[in-house]
Order: structure tokens, then C-alpha cells, then sequence
């Protein structure tokens, strides 16, 4: 289950008064520590020990308030915030802690880690005025939390990082290492609401991520404000020893130019996947403006389904990247950009790339495309349902190379007149189901069966097509194509080409309209049954008494291959069929009757 609600007034007052138990605050060059009894019980020169003087009493005594009073403080160590205790500022644009002095690698400026802890209204801010090296080690963090339960952070600015302005899930027994790597502590049960997170890549060149979260669960991510992040706006995984489950990311708002989005990273290759389980993430609700990325699954060199039941909806944002996952929701996006099935990022030029099923891309709005590339054969892509989007692109929507399973049903496809083909089908994808959908505005092609296409079991039925594209439908290859029950306007065609000699094509039960056609020069659909498009047709034709030959109208679409007659009484002599054209063929017969003779006909394209 997802984050439990919590009534906020009752933890607070179960857990800490409303008051303070010290007050910490800047007269001079001194900080001094008040307690609740008005008293200074500890003062030094030293900001950061003040304030971890206050938190430890605090936490001696059971649990209480920390009130840092506004001003700004020098921190010249890490901050150790314990169980039971709130560290509270009087707001996040005047009580601000800063690293001290400026690019300093001593650590975090604040590690949480315990239980029911509250952090809230206050500034940190990294300091970071050049491009620290080793940049993911945990010296150059803000805020790190590890090994808790029932965390806070909430109307914090989290600012100029040399790495990420909060990272979730690790501890800091070894600060030089790379917080990517073990050991790490997970986190549970923690809500991060209502802040500013502003690493800065873009101003000062640093910053990798907003957040990170590499080990935990229950945790919740809402009314944030991203600004200027470098690789993720929101990191999950990595290489980490632990799940991460059931996490919310609601209603934030992200501008960046360079970050990849919500990022979920399954482990590099070698990692067991019992250790490195990502599932239940929840993104909802979010806007992600500028060049930065709405969402990516990372697989880091994997080839390991990892990542499940993840649910993005009603988001605003650019490209999402998927592999490695199962159960994917992508649902009411306004997405400007792509989605890339069972494909990695540009960042990450790997080739292990991860089974990719059960996908569901259900009523978005899209302006760019979907596709996948060509990856290899231990890859498998498997039931991807793509239905009442709204695609709006100037090129090819949906290029399908290799998988099996799609369902593409009852999108409106809106392309441009300049270029572009709605669905083209390369490679080997197969049991494809294109219905229900209405296509409009193309310059080649609704559909295209390409000259590569090597798959089967194509079934195109109940689409609108129309346009004065090239083809509605043009298949070059590929076998067992069935084109049932489809309007076809404006100008479009069905075109059966032999390029890559398709095979068991069916051409049934579909509507066409008088000024659209059907191409088939090599004869190779089978065409049946079709309004508009006549493919067979029968009827009684009348010689009249005296004379040796009636032409009759055969009303199909094209030249009948094949014309059939019985006569309805004994013929004088004999009765043939000659000049069989597209619109007529004559009988004909050698002696003329005496009486007028009925002739019965059948003819088919």
C-alpha cells in the first residue's frame, strides 16, 4: 500500500510540544542555546555546535522542538538529527545554514536518521562555487537521511549541492565513497512536501539531481518546486541492497534543461535481483517544464525485468524512456515528446537492455512519437496496449521494430502535410491489432507495412482512414495481414506493392468511398465482400429474341478475373463470355434465339 494518511495535529502533539525545548540564535559572534525555562545553557562561536548541542539534549529528553531563529549560519559540520526531535526555522527565506567555508567536504550539512523526525523551515545551502570532484560522493551532498522511519522535511530550500540536495537511503559511515554504492539504509515512511529544491546546474554548472532515493518504502514526494537539476530531477535505485516500494511523486513542478526526470535505476549488471526491486511508484500530477525529460527506467547494463507497477498520470513533460519493467501505466499525459519502448536513454549506450510487458499508454496527449529500435534477440517486448491517445507529430507516430502483442486501438492520429507516416511496421513485431483508431492529416502513409517487415498476424480493422495521403494502407511485406471493416476516403487507397513480396493478405468487409481505390498490380490480396469496392457480383442478363449478344455492367471495383453463366433454358448453340473490361463484359452466342433467353452470371475480381 501507498503512504497511510497520517493526521498531522495528533503525531505533533503525540510527539513534540507545541513551544520549543531550545531556542538557538545569533547575538554578535556568539550562538547561544535557550532552553524552554528561558535559560542559555550553551553558547560557542561555532553555529553547527549550538545547533547539535540543542538536538542531542533535546532527544535526551524524550523528544522535543529546535527553533533556529532567522539569520544565517556557518556550518562546519555534519549535523546529526536524531529520534523524536523537529528542527524548525522560522521560514526557509531567513533561517539559513550554508556549508562553511564555501566548497567545503565534510559532509552533509544535515544526516536524519532515527525515528519521527521533522525538518522544516529552514535553508541549506551547499556552498558550491566550482565543479567539486567525485561529485556523487556523500561529503558533497545537503541533506542526507538513513536508517529512518516517520521522517518530515517540509518548506525547506535545498540549495547548491556539489552533488544532490537530498539523498534518501544512505548512511555515512564513509564519506568518500560514492553514494551509489553500499552499504546504504533505507528509509520508511517519510513525506518531503512543500520545498524548493535548487541545485543549480545551470547557474553554477553542479548539481546532479534533485533527490535520490536508494533504499525504502512509503515514501512521499508532493508539492515540490525542481529548478536547474542535472541528471534526475528524482533518482530511484541504483545500485542498492534494498527495494524501493511505494513511493508518491505529486504534484511538483520541475524546470530544467538537462535533467532525465523521474529516474529509476535497476542495478548495473551482476546485481541480484532479489536486492534491487523497484515497485508501486506513483507519478501523478506533476509538471516538468523545459528540455528536461518526464520519466526514464534506467536499466544500467541489466537484462533483468526489475521494475513493476509504476503509474504515471496526469503529468505535464517532455520524452519517458522504458525498459526493464512490467505493468507500466501511462495514463491522461500531456507528454511533448517521445516514448521509447524497451529502449534505453541517449545517455546510457548499453545493450542490456531488459524485457519490457504489460504496458499501457491509455489517454494521453502526445506530440511526438513512439517507437523502438532493434535490440537483441535475449530482449523481449510483450503486450504493449496503446489505446484513446491523441497524437499530434510531424513524422512517423508509431515505428514498431520487433516485439509482440500491441494493441492500438481508437487514437485519433493527427500528423502534418509536409511529411510523416502514422504506424510503420519494421523488422519483425508480430500479433499486432491496429482498430478503432482515426487517422487524418498525413502526406504518405496511415499505415505502412515496409519494405523489411518480416512479422505476421497483422489485424487492421474498424479504423476511419482519411486523407489524400499517397496510401492509407500500403503493404510492401509481410504475411497473414487481415484489413476488415474500415472506411477509407478522401483521395486514399489501400496499395498492395512488391517490394518484399507480402503474402496472405485479406481485404474484407470495409467501406470505400467513391473517389478512394484499391492497388493491387500483383493480384496478391484477397478482396471480398467490400462496399465501394466491389469484388464480386452476379446477376440475369437478357439476349433478345434475333440477336447473338448483350453486354452487361458488371459493377466491380477493377476487371473481373473470373465471369461465370448459366443459361435459364436451353441455349440455341453455343454461349461464351469475350471483352471483359473494367466496367462490362459481353455474352455472346453463336445462334441467335427465338424467343428471348435469361442468362445467369457471376463475376469476381
Amino acid at each position: 500500500m501507498l503512504i497511510q494518511p497520517v493526521n498531522r495535529k495528533e503525531f505533533e502533539e503525540r510527539t513534540f510540544p507545541y513551544t520549543y525545548s531550545y531556542i538557538v540564535y545569533k547575538k554578535g559572534d556568539v550562538y547561544y542555546a535557550k532552553n524552554d525555562a528561558g535559560l542559555i545553557e550553551f553558547s560557542d562561536v561555532d553555529a553547527t555546535n549550538v545547533i547539535q548541542y540543542s538536538i542531542d539534549q533535546v532527544n535526551a529528553l524524550g523528544g522535543g522542538k529546535v527553533v533556529i531563529k532567522r539569520g544565517k549560519y556557518p556550518i562546519t559540520n555534519i549535523i546529526t538529527v536524531k529520534d523524536n526531535v523537529v528542527v524548525e526555522g522560522e521560514s526557509r527565506d531567513s533561517t539559513i545554514l550554508f556549508k562553511y567555508p564555501a566548497d567545503s567536504r565534510f559532509g552533509p550539512v544535515f544526516f536524519i536518521t532515527g525515528k519521527n523526525i521533522i525538518v522544516r523551515d529552514l535553508a541549506v545551502d551547499g556552498n558550491y562555487t566550482t565543479i567539486p570532484t567525485n561529485r556523487d560522493n556523500l561529503d558533497v551532498q545537503n541533506i542526507v537521511v538513513g536508517n529512518a522511519q516517520y521522517v518530515v522535511i517540509e518548506r525547506i530550500l535545498s540549495t547548491r549541492p556539489g552533488g544532490y540536495t537530498l539523498t534518501i537511503g544512505q548512511d555515512i559511515s564513509n564519506l568518500n565513497k560514492n553514494q551509489n554504492a553500499p552499504p546504504f539504509a533505507p528509509v520508511y515512511d517519510m513525506i518531503v512536501r512543500d520545498s524548493i529544491f535548487f541545485p543549480g546546474r545551470k547557474t553554477y554548472g553542479i548539481g546532479f539531481d534533485g533527490l535520490h532515493i536508494f533504499g525504502g518504502g512509503r515514501i512521499a514526494v508532493v508539492n515540490n518546486l525542481v529548478i536547474d537539476t542535472g541528471d534526475d530531477w528524482i533518482g530511484i535505485g541504483a545500485d542498492s541492497d534494498f527495494p524501493v516500494t511505494d513511493v508518491l511523486i505529486m504534484g511538483n513542478i520541475v524546470n530544467t534543461d538537462y535533467s532525465r526526470g523521474v529516474t529509476l535505476h535497476t542495478g548495473t549488471t551482476g546485481e541480484k535481483p532479489a536486492k534491487n526491486i523497484i515497485k508501486n511508484i506513483f507519478v501523478i500530477g506533476n509538471i516538468i517544464m523545459g528540455n528536461g525529460d518526464m520519466f526514464m527506467i534506467a536499466p544500467d547494463g541489466a537484462n533483468t525485468d526489475f521494475v513493476s507497477n509504476v503509474y504515471l498520470i496526469g503529468n505535464v513533460g517532455r520524452r519517458i524512456y522504458l525498459s526493464a519493467a512490467n505493468n507500466v501505466n501511462i495514463v491522461n499525459n500531456v507528454i511533448y515528446g517521445d516514448i521509447l519502448l524497451a529502449d534505453a536513454h541517449y545517455l546510457y549506450p548499453i545493450t542490456g537492455y531488459g524485457d519490457l510487458y504489460d504496458v499501457y499508454i491509455i489517454g494521453n496527449k502526445i506530440y511526438g512519437k513512439i517507437y523502438n529500435y532493434i535490440r537483441g534477440a535475449n530482449t523481449k517486448i510483450e503486450n504493449i496496449y496503446i489505446y484513446d491517445n491523441y497524437f499530434e507529430f510531424c513524422g512517423d507516430i508509431i515505428t514498431l521494430n520487433y516485439g509482440s502483442k500491441y494493441f492500438i486501438k481508437r487514437n485519433r492520429f493527427m500528423g502534418c502535410t509536409s511529411a510523416g507516416t502514422h504506424i510503420v511496421l519494421k523488422g519483425s513485431p508480430s500479433n499486432i491489432v491496429l482498430e478503432g483508431n482515426t487517422h487524418d492529416l498525413v502526406q504518405y502513409v496511415h499505415v505502412l507495412f515496409n519494405n523489411d517487415f518480416t512479422g505476421s498476424n497483422v489485424f487492421v480493422t474498424n479504423n476511419y482512414f482519411s486523407s489524400n495521403a499517397i496510401s492509407n494502407i500500403e503493404i510492401r511485406s509481410g504475411s497473414e495481414i487481415y484489413i476488415y471493416n474500415n472506411i477509407i476516403e478522401k483521395g486514399a487507397r489501400l496499395s498492395v506493392q512488391g517490394f518484399g513480396t507480402p503474402s496472405g493478405v485479406y481485404f474484407e468487409r470495409n467501406i470505400v468511398l467513391p473517389n478512394a481505390s484499391v492497388s493491387d498490380p500483383l493480384g496478391v490480396a484477397i478482396k471480398r465482400h467490400n462496399i465501394g469496392y466491389r469484388t464480386e457480383n452476379s446477376g440475369v442478363a437478357t439476349i433478345q429474341a434475333g440477336s447473338t449478344r448483350i453486354t452487361v455492367s458488371h459493377g466491380l471495383a477493377i476487371t473481373p478475373s473470373k465471369v461465370l453463366i448459366t443459361p435459364l433454358a436451353s441455349p440455341p448453340g453455343k454461349l461464351w463470355v469475350e471483352n471483359i473490361t473494367a466496367t462490362s463484359f459481353d455474352i455472346a452466342t453463336d445462334t441467335a434465339p427465338t424467343a428471348d433467353l435469361q442468362v445467369a452470371w457471376y463475376a469476381e475480381v
